[in-house]
C-alpha cells in the first residue's frame, strides 16, 4: 500500500484523494492527513467528495433515457 496521491478538485479546488470503492470504481474523498495510507473507501471514517462539492452535480454522468 503506497501514499495517497493528494489531488484539488476541479469543481471547488478543495485538496481530494481517489479511494477505491467495494464495487471497484474510484471516488474522490475529502482529504484528511490520516488518509494518506487508506486505499479503500470506508464510509464510516470518509466523507465522499461527491457529498461536500459545492459542484458535485456538474461531475455525476448522465443516465440515458430509456425508449
Amino acid at each position: 500500500m503506497g501514499r495517497r496521491t493528494l489531488c484539488m478538485c476541479q469543481g471547488c479546488g478543495k485538496s481530494i484523494i481517489w479511494c477505491t470503492t467495494e464495487s471497484g470504481k474510484m471516488m474522490p474523498v475529502d482529504w484528511k492527513p490520516e488518509l494518506e495510507m487508506v486505499e479503500k473507501f470506508d464510509p464510516k471514517t470518509m466523507t465522499s467528495h461527491f457529498a461536500t462539492c459545492p459542484r458535485s452535480g456538474d461531475f455525476r454522468k448522465k443516465k440515458e433515457k430509456k425508449q
